[in-house]
């Protein structure tokens, strides 16, 4: 499972027009996404993934291991995949 760090529930439900002009609010949005082991229910991997990744869209079919993801605050497209380590 593939999990990003949007932002806080406070953000969230914060009036938009608003949040861009509250400077502590804007510090408060996330910059990772986590790989789970769901067994163990522990991070396998933290990806540092600046600017708010925001929905998380994995390709499908069984043989395929990567997603990707936008960034809120940035114009950049992430992939995200997984390797032998």
């Amino acid at each position: 499972m593939l999990t990003s760090s949007f932002t806080g529930w406070s953000n969230y439900m914060m009036d938009f027009g608003q949040m861009l002009q509250d400077a502590e609010a804007m510090k408060r949005f996330g910059n990772t996404m986590v790989l789970w082991d769901l067994h163990s229910r522990k991070p396998k991997k933290v990806f540092d993934v600046p600017g708010a990744p925001l929905e998380i869209r994995c390709a499908w079919g069984s043989n395929n291991n990567y997603c990707f993801t936008t960034t809120a605050l940035t114009s950049k497209l992430w992939l995200i995949y997984e390797d032998k380590r």
